[in-house]
């Protein structure tokens, strides 16, 4: 419960970053029906380029330990 650093990357598929990390504060909560504490995070992805196709990943971390990774795969338009 309460502020803890937050950093995001958006990482390409050779493990560099495509954009700056993102570094800043999360806030948590513990409503009272919750099993432990819990904030939402929203990741806005606009004017990105995509160097080339392939599996790129949202990198969340917070008090410096990885915490998830969402994988975002770019294909050919159809």
């Amino acid at each position: 419960v309460g502020a803890h650093p937050l950093a995001i990357r958006l990482v390409d598929p050779d493990g560099g970053d495509v954009i700056p990390r993102v570094d800043g504060q999360i806030a948590f909560s513990a409503p009272d029906e919750a099993l432990s504490p819990v904030a939402q995070v929203v990741v806005e992805l606009n004017l990105v380029t995509f160097p080339r196709f392939g599996v790129y990943s949202v990198e969340l971390a917070i008090d410096g330990r990885s915490i998830a990774s969402l994988p975002i795969e770019v294909l050919p338009a159809a």
